[in-house]
């Protein structure tokens, strides 16, 4: 890294320093964007999703975070009678435009 020092006006060449500014804006980094977190959703869930349209809907508004306490809490479940029963869970409570599980 150049450092530069000037003791008097005269010392200063625009054409150098104009040089030093353009690689030093050559050497800042640019911001980087944080890539799109993807959640895989379960076949079972998008099935469920598609059938009635108010549900998709608010389910594609949720944040990442709500998205996936959905799915970790329907992918807990042993039972399949469980997982058809929380799932009818998870519509209702997303027509109803609510983000908390259910209880």
């Amino acid at each position: 890294m150049r450092s530069i020092k000037f003791t008097a006006v005269s010392q200063v060449d625009a054409v150098t320093l104009q040089q030093y500014v353009s690689d030093a804006a050559q050497l800042t980094p640019s911001p980087t964007q944080k890539p799109a977190r993807e959640l895989n959703l379960p076949p079972d869930l998008i099935k469920v999703l598609a059938q009635p349209e108010p549900a998709y809907a608010a389910f594609q508004k949720l944040s990442y975070t709500h998205r996936k306490e959905f799915v970790v809490w329907l992918e807990k479940v042993k039972k399949p009678e469980t997982r058809t029963r929380r799932l009818q869970q998870v519509v209702e409570q997303l027509t109803e435009k609510s983000k908390s599980l259910p209880k």
